[in-house]
């Protein structure tokens, strides 16, 4: 083994660095998106209000209409830029069938992936079928619903903060009598700090919770095939360690007290290593 393959599996123990990149780039882009229809928008409409020192002809007395108009646009283009979702659809269908799940997914299945490679260095065969076939077994095809799940929920809640933030941005501009481009300023930077960075978050740690739930749900279905395993603690052993996860370093689990451990913390890199003590039967 190379000590280039060596470095890189201590780096990153889940081997999804790629796929967490690819995720939150197809996030940004979405931001980003909104970000040029939030600045056209502005560029195209009538003045929410002029300058409090305009002349008198000139000005505008502030509207709350006109916020909550631009607030319900907004929450209009979330659905169909960033959450791909038409509105009235019930959360369920929406999170089974949200683009993040192409992600998700490919996450789950390098979780079981690594299970299955770490449950062949224990000593345990496992077949490639098992491994292959694992999305047609209830194990983990309903699991993998609550991940799903979880992350839809995760990003409409990243909107929502945004959109609270960009009322209040409005608010303040209208208040202060700026100009357009000025609030358009403040609502564009809403977006960056709140949604663009908090979407950031979410792809780096929504793609480690897949995997850790897909290595605890391929050794705890290893343990219903007969191989006695517990989860071992393992981070990404580099000066970007956290304390917190260096403390977890090592430390053993059942495969019960291991559940929601992991992400220990937003953009978290950590894994689940099987500690195999009965080789058992085949898997698969």
């Amino acid at each position: 083994m190379s000590n280039l393959f060596v470095m890189a599996i201590k780096q990153d123990p889940t081997r999804t660095t790629t796929l967490r990149k690819q995720y939150e780039s197809d996030l940004v882009r979405r931001f980003n998106a909104m970000i040029k229809l939030i600045e056209q928008v502005f560029m195209d409409s009538e003045p929410i209000i002029l300058a409090t020192n305009a002349p008198r002809k000139f000005k505008f007395e502030p509207k709350a209409e006109k916020i909550d108009d631009f607030m319900d646009w907004l929450r209009q283009q979330e659905r169909k830029e960033i959450l791909e979702v038409q509105y009235g659809t019930p959360q369920r269908k929406a999170s089974s069938s949200s683009w993040q799940n192409v992600y998700l997914k490919r996450a789950y299945k390098q979780g079981v992936n690594s299970a299955a490679q770490q449950l062949r260095k224990g000593g345990t065969k496992v077949k490639d079928t098992w491994v292959d076939a694992s999305f047609d077994r209830p194990m983990h095809a309903d699991r993998v619903g609550i991940i799903y799940s979880r992350a839809y929920g995760n990003l409409e809640g990243i909107t929502s903060a945004m959109d609270k933030q960009i009322s209040a941005a409005l608010a303040t501009g209208v208040s202060q009598g700026l100009g357009m481009a000025a609030i358009s300023k403040l609502v564009v930077d809403r977006v960056k700090k709140v949604g663009i960075a908090r979407a950031r978050v979410l792809a780096r740690t929504e793609v480690i919770n897949a995997h850790a739930e897909a290595s605890l749900n391929s050794y705890e279905e290893a343990g219903i095939e007969g191989v006695n395993v517990q989860s071992e603690f393992a981070t990404a052993q580099d000066n970007k360690v956290c304390p917190k996860c260096e403390k977890l370093e090592g430390r053993t689990y059942s495969i019960k007290s291991a559940r929601s451990i992991i992400p220990v913390h937003p953009n978290c890199r950590c894994a689940w290593l099987p500690v195999v003590k009965s080789p058992g039967r085949t898997l698969g």
